[in-house]
């Protein structure tokens, strides 16, 4: 009786279907995400420094003190966690981070006890390639932040991420921090749900709008299933596991290429987009699948933020949705690229500013029921399969200076890289793309279920060739 007491005075609230989703999706080894900043430092850092920098962000970020917990019926709450604990791994070598980092995307994490986070560090393997000229700058580190889906986005966690590196700088600097003053709030549901209700009174009062997102999600349906899968059919001979290839443009390529798509009136989303579609295209071609038209089927990570009528900032939890884009590109693609690249930008657009990815998820759950055991991942039928996914998180370089844009007096942040399993789910690859100090970086995500390393390789090879070319 004393347990369930206890529990109830922890009770935040009941679990969103969202949440639910994300907490089913890390019991079944997907969705489950790393965020790896490689911090440069004018010191070696110290195991007591980094516990109490994460003891100050544990307890200034409300999202990252919750559990997550059933009553006696199986219901599942939100709870505060009973105590604080920090789960920091301290790694003496710089040995093995690749297969270390694959493998923060595979651990599960103690949800009825807390954390929904964990931090790995480890010492870079080639510190002087970071150090970009900077003699003061004599020690690298791998900083890895494991993130539970169920408590954060790629919003919260790229600024958790950034306000660690601001703490950490003050722990160094010796400077009073006050616990109380909290970094940001945690958001419950309340604004999804309100974006979910004004859509439902839409379709049904406006028909051309319920006509518009049917035959929308209709013709997403009808597209066969993804292109990548059925061009190039990958059989994993020893079940199916997410690989990553890393990749960054130089500074110098960077610039010239975001020059180039603003230039062309485009965001540097649809930009990058087209450019994912030109890409796939071509390799469509050269493995001799000919068509003179290719219906490719994209999705893209939207921040729900952009729609509440709040100040959003700072209000953390997972608010990420994605848009659902089909698009036909023709064969002779060549002759006029940026035209191409803008009708993509109108299309991505209107989508985003309809709200498009509240209306599909509508529709979604009258026409598909959710998966709830792991035996359905792989026979489950898709609303419809996509030829990539680009999660594009854009400038980031921000969130790792001070408020005011200055470095930081002991610690940079050289290299963001962040990476989530998918390859449990009917999902072949996910491009998780930012911009930071100047250079394009991105993680190609890929399931091997699908995709095989050397197709893998041949993805990234042609992506990077075409951001070059296209740069010029």
């Amino acid at each position: 009786m004393a347990a369930f007491i206890d529990f109830r005075d922890r009770v935040i609230r009941k679990l969103t279907p969202m949440e639910k989703y994300f907490k089913f999706s890390h019991d079944n080894n997907f969705n489950l995400s790393v965020y790896c900043v490689t911090v440069a430092t004018k010191c070696p850092l110290q195991l007591e420094i980094v516990l109490t920098t994460l003891q100050h962000l544990y307890r200034k970020l409300p999202n990252l003190r919750v559990c997550v917990e059933e009553d006696e019926d199986g219901e599942l709450f939100l709870c505060g966690m009973k105590e604080e604990k920090i789960s920091l791994h301290w790694r003496p070598s710089p040995e093995g981070y690749e297969a270390l980092l694959a493998e923060e995307t595979r651990k599960h994490y103690d949800v009825k006890t807390g954390p929904l986070w964990r931090v790995t560090v480890m010492p870079a393997l080639e510190p002087s390639t970071f150090q970009d000229g900077d003699d003061s700058l004599s020690d690298v580190y791998r900083i890895m932040f494991g993130l539970h889906h169920t408590i954060t986005d790629g919003h919260s966690s790229i600024r958790t991420c950034g306000l660690f590196l601001r703490l950490l700088d003050s722990v160094i600097e010796g400077i009073s921090i006050d616990d109380n003053e909290q970094f940001a709030s945690y958001a419950g549901p309340e604004y999804h749900e309100k974006l979910v209700r004004e859509a439902k009174t839409v379709l049904g009062t406006e028909p051309e709008v319920d006509r518009m997102m049917r035959d929308d999600y209709d013709a997403l349906a009808a597209a066969g299933g993804s292109l990548l899968t059925k061009v190039f059919l990958q059989k994993a001979e020893n079940g199916s596991e997410t690989l990553t290839i890393f990749s960054e443009l130089d500074a110098a390529t960077t610039s010239r290429l975001m020059k180039k798509i603003k230039s062309k009136k485009l965001s540097v989303h649809s930009g990058l987009s087209s450019i994912l579609n030109e890409v796939f295209v071509e390799m469509f071609q050269e493995a001799g699948f000919l068509k003179d038209i290719y219906h490719i089927v994209s999705y893209h990570d939207v921040n729900e933020r952009r729609y509440w009528d709040v100040e959003a900032d700072k209000l953390f939890g997972p608010h990420v949705n994605s848009l659902r884009i089909l698009f036909p590109i023709r064969k002779d693609r060549h002759t006029n690229f940026w035209e191409g690249a803008r009708m993509f930008h109108k299309v991505f657009q209107e989508r985003v500013n309809n709200k498009q990815m509240i209306y599909m998820g509508i529709l979604d759950a009258e026409k598909f029921p959710p998966v709830r055991k792991s035996s359905e991942m792989h026979s489950y039928k898709m609303p419809c399969l996509r030829v990539y996914t680009n999660s594009n998180m854009g400038d980031v370089t921000k969130f790792f200076l001070q408020p005011d844009g200055a470095e930081y007096s002991h610690v940079k942040a050289v290299q963001i890289r962040r990476s989530t399993s998918l390859h449990p789910y009917k999902t072949n690859n996910v491009f998780a793309v930012q911009t930071f100090r100047g250079k394009l970086m991105f993680s190609f995500d890929y399931n091997t279920r699908y995709i095989s390393t050397d197709l893998a390789r041949n993805i990234v090879d042609k992506v990077l060739v075409h951001l070059s070319s296209y740069a010029e």
